[in-house]
């Protein structure tokens, strides 16, 4: 959903009211066809969900199992990486970092500014913990290991804190 709003929401400040306003040109598509941060993150989640898929059905897992390891590859792909540090934070994800900026408009400031340092700390903790902790869940999910119902609590966790 969210890569389909990016296709079609026009995101220039222009429009920028509500009800959003679409663009139908294929602009915003060719944007992120083109950006290698989105394709950075989009990629290696398809790869990511390819994989989940084949390794599920080889394993014969329940289909719980296979939707926590969906979960958490598009977590660590999309909405951590793609998402939130890629538009948030550093801001060069096409399309949805101008509805960052639109959302919360102290997205405009500086990073660290006073105005947006809440946010900018939020983003730190998703790449410095919930990144590798999404990846580690995974791993964890892959290796079968009984670990990975408390560690993906934690991690659950974490992202609710």
């Amino acid at each position: 959903a969210t890569m389909l709003i990016m296709v079609f929401v026009d995101a220039s400040p222009r429009t920028m009211r509500f009800p959003p306003q679409l663009d139908l040109t294929g602009a915003q598509a060719r944007r992120m066809a083109s950006s290698p941060w989105f394709l950075g993150a989009a990629i290696p989640m398809a790869m990511l969900l390819v994989w989940v898929k084949r390794y599920a059905s080889a394993r014969r897992l329940s289909p719980e199992e296979a939707q926590s390891m969906v979960w958490w590859s598009v977590n660590l792909c999309w909405f951590h990486l793609g998402c939130d540090v890629f538009s948030g934070l550093v801001q060069t994800q096409p399309v949805l970092t101008e509805l960052y900026m639109a959302m919360t408009p102290a997205h405009r400031q500086p990073r660290w500014h006073e105005a947006r340092g809440h946010l900018d700390a939020v983003y730190v903790l998703e790449l410095v913990a919930e990144v590798p902790l999404a990846a580690w869940v995974l791993h964890l999910y892959a290796r079968r290991d009984a670990a990975r119902y408390t560690v993906e609590a934690f991690a659950a966790a974490v992202q609710l804190a």
